[in-house]
């Protein structure tokens, strides 16, 4: 029997640690996602010649694909909109398992 993942674990998670945000498609109208976890993700920069890594982070949207329209997916160059502060989507990570990592970026 498959394990259903999104009603077992991301959408208690969501619904605990969630926000809601907006997403904007090209050419589409804005759609409000009730429960997406925004974070700052650790970033490490390693030189090649040894010298000591630059540390720094980059904002990451988690969302549900349950919570996405029939036929509906985020692309790069997306807009996000988390707590009134606007990013694009630079790259879009799904888990296969149904949740949605999206790496933002400032525009």
């Amino acid at each position: 029997m498959a394990v259903d993942w999104d009603a077992l674990v991301l959408a208690p998670c969501m619904a605990a640690f969630g926000e809601p945000v907006s997403i904007s498609w090209d050419g589409g109208a804005a759609l409000t996602i009730p429960d997406a976890v925004f974070d700052r993700q650790h970033v490490e920069i390693q030189f090649p010649d040894g010298r000591a890594p630059l540390s720094g982070w980059h904002p990451v949207l988690g969302i549900r694909a349950a919570a996405l329209p029939d036929g509906v997916s985020p692309r790069q160059l997306d807009r996000v909109v988390v707590r009134d502060e606007e990013f694009q989507v630079v790259d879009v990570q799904p888990d296969g398992a149904g949740h949605i990592l999206l790496i933002l970026a400032t525009p």
